[in-house]
């Protein structure tokens, strides 16, 4: 099965998240706040591939490359799902929550309002659209 070319593996998606809390950051700094941190090599083969994915980007500063991600974290965000929707559920959107709901996580009250209220927006919004 050959991989979306925007997949993410876990190392890439550990620096990503490590540039959203906390960003720019050098390579070495990126390093020092991996869990079980491989080497300065691999930590910049790994930066390398994310700025060929569009991910991150650098600035040069006396030098030495700053890194940050590209996007906003919650439009990066989008993009993601919107690819695994396609890729793994056929464009469902049924199909992915239905796989979401059943995963074993439990929804807080909070949440299944606030999915409700989505819901609600999401069919006002469409009835607006119809011609009629």
């Amino acid at each position: 099965m050959r991989l979306p070319d925007n997949y993410l593996s876990r190392r890439e998606q550990q620096i990503l998240e490590i540039l959203y809390r906390e960003s720019p950051l050098l390579a070495a700094q990126v390093r020092e706040r991996l869990p079980d941190s491989p080497g300065n090599s691999a930590v910049r083969k790994l930066l390398s591939n994310l700025e060929e994915k569009g991910s991150i980007h650098h600035t040069e500063v006396d030098g030495r490359f700053l890194y940050a991600p590209t996007f906003p974290r919650v439009e990066a965000g989008k993009s993601i799902l919107e690819n695994v929707v396609e890729t793994f559920f056929a464009g469902s959107l049924s199909q992915t929550i239905a796989a979401l709901l059943t995963g074993g996580s439990r929804l807080s009250e909070t949440e299944r309002e606030r999915i409700q209220k989505l819901i609600e927006q999401a069919e006002n919004a469409e009835q607006k659209e119809e011609p009629g």
